[in-house]
This record gives C-alpha cells, structure tokens and sequence, in this order.
C-alpha cells in the first residue's frame, strides 16, 4: 500500500515538476543561446545599385543570425567601383561631425553637406513579400571621387553609431576600397570589403600541392591575375605574403555563359535557384579544374560575387572534402571575433 502510494505521488506530482523544469531549463538555456547569436550587429556599405535581392546575398538580411544595418552610397555605382579609388593621392577628407536627431550628416566643412534619407526597397521573403529599410547617403555632387569619400566617411560613421561590431560591402570589387574604409573606420571596427580577402588564407590551411577556385560573375573582367593584382595593392609596408607561387595555386571560374545566371546579374534581374541552375553553378567549377587538381575536386572556393550565396550548400554538397566560403562567410568572420561567446 505504502510503495502504491509512492508510486501515484512519484507519477502524479514529482515526475511532472521535473519534466516542467527540464523544460523550462531547455528553453532559457536556448533563449540565452539566442541572444548570444544576435550579439552585436554588423553593416554593409551598398552600392548604387537596387535589384531583388536573393537570400544568401549580401545584401539580404535573411542572409544573417544577427542584425544587419545597410547604407546605399549614392554615386558609388559598380563602374566607379571596379575602377577604384587611389588611396594616397586624393584630397583631405573632411571629417564627419555627427548626425542630428534626424539623421542627417553634419560635416565639420559647410562645402560638404550630405543628408541620409530612408527608402523602402522590396525584397522577396519565403512567406511573402517584406520589406527593408535602406540608409541612402546623397550629396550634391554624386560621382566626383571627393565627394564619393565624404559619403563614403558619413556611411561608416553611420554605421558605427549603430554600434555594428564589423562592415563590408555587397560588391566583390569593394575590395578596392578597403583601405580606404579601414582607414575611415580607424580602427573601430573590423573591415573586410570583400570574399577576396579570404584568399591568401585557404594556401596556409592546406599542404603544397592544394588548388582552389575563385568563382566571379564575369571571368573576362577579374582574372586570377587581376585578383592577386588587387590584393597586392592591400599590402601596407611591404607585409603581404602575396607571390606568384601563391597565385599559381588559384583558378578563377567565371559565370557569365551560365544560364539563369550570368545575364540576369549583368541585366539585374532576379536570380532564383533550381536544381538545374545548382547543376550548371558545379559545371561551371568543375570545369575549370586541371590535371593539378587532385580527384578533380578543389580544396576550397571562394565565392567573389555577392550574388552566389545561395549556391554555397550545392557547391559544398558537390566537393565535400573542400572549404567554401562566400561573402556572407567574410562578415560573418569579421564579427565573430566581437562577439561573447556562450561558454
């Protein structure tokens, strides 16, 4: 009689409190663990350019576990990009000064007024259509490179009174722009501009005889030449470890015939993923591996277009034994090293 009772107290009192409790255990240890993944947000420095964004891309937030804050540089179009901006011969930038309860940019020069307007810009979300708040920064004179620098200052400040923990930019060419940045950011917060600066990485996790892609929208415009040229220019004093060995361990694997891909980002439409577009995107990785490439697989892939996020898992699933990283892996990467972790 005395172990029925027992029993009818264990199952009708004591084991419910303890499965309440595990319960509740669960979900506040997976509520802190979420609250640690948010962490501190980051941004990305857009550029004149608005298309429907994908998830997987830069600049689509669905792309990230934690806050993203965009700022549209108007002026700074793919053109002006790819073509640079010298980092030691241009004018005196002015300073920025702050911002007022409306967000406008102050400068300290009254010759550099600038204002932040805010846009809606659609984006298609799996349940619908949302939409997201784009910080635009204009000024009178959009496209000379003095002014592209102040709006380009007023976007990292922008950014950074938003407490973002890291920046990079939605282009693969804003690599061109990356001392600049890191220069107007002064050293508040990492910059990386760009999946291209992931390169010389993927040689010093591998042994000699590792090959690798760079995977670009348009191979007759980035080159694996033109890729480590551009990476040469970063070196400061001499400290990069860039040489011609390192570069002849690099292929570059262009989009541009790839159907459903390549004129739909150089025409600026949406791009959506299929089976049959994920096949084309290996194809078009598989072909650019030579004899050198052990098994005919790459030992890692880097994803320069902002555009390809979305093909990661495929190329991953394609070529399980290598490292692939896109732009989002490059943010990513940058803010982690800003952010408490759990244990």
């Amino acid at each position: 009689m005395q172990a029925h009772l027992v029993l009818v107290l264990l199952v009708t009192i004591v084991i419910p409190i303890l499965v309440a409790l595990i319960i509740g255990l669960g979900f506040w240890i997976s509520a802190l663990r979420a609250a640690n993944s948010q962490g501190p947000g980051a941004g990305a420095l857009r550029i004149d350019y608005f298309y429907q964004t994908a998830d997987g891309d830069t600049a689509d937030p669905r792309s990230y576990d934690f806050p993203m804050h965009y700022v549209h540089i108007d002026g700074w179009s793919f053109t002006f990009v790819q073509q640079g901006l010298s980092y030691n011969q241009e004018p005196q930038l002015d300073e920025v000064a702050g911002f007022d309860d409306q967000n406008n940019v102050i400068y300290a020069s009254p010759n550099g007024e600038a204002e932040v307007v805010r846009e809606q810009v659609s984006y298609q979300k799996t349940n619908g259509v949302g939409t997201m708040t784009v910080n635009m920064i204009k000024s009178k004179s959009s496209t000379a490179p003095a002014s592209i620098r102040k709006k380009l200052a007023a976007g990292v400040e922008f950014l950074l009174a938003r407490g973002v923990a890291a920046i990079t930019g939605d282009c693969g060419f804003c690599v061109y722009f990356q001392q600049v940045i890191a220069d107007l950011a002064k050293r508040r917060a990492p910059i990386m501009m760009s999946a291209l600066m992931l390169a010389p990485m993927l040689p010093l996790m591998y042994n000699p005889t590792s090959r690798f892609v760079i995977c670009t929208a348009n191979s007759a415009t980035l080159d694996v030449n033109g890729v480590f040229e551009i990476l040469s220019e970063l070196d400061y004093g001499g400290l990069s470890p860039l040489d011609s060995l390192l570069e002849a361990r690099f292929v570059v694997a262009g989009f541009q015939n790839v159907p459903g891909f390549g004129v739909e980002l150089k025409d600026g439409l949406p791009i959506y993923r299929t089976p049959a577009l994920a096949r084309e995107f290996v194809n078009a990785i598989t072909a650019v591996l030579d004899k050198s490439f052990v098994d005919n697989a790459p030992n890692g892939v880097i994803f320069e277009c902002t555009e390809m996020g979305q093909f990661t898992n495929d190329v991953r699933r394609a070529f399980p034994n290598a490292v692939v990283l896109n732009s989002v892996n490059v943010l990513e990467i940058a803010r982690l090293g800003k952010v408490e972790s759990p244990y």
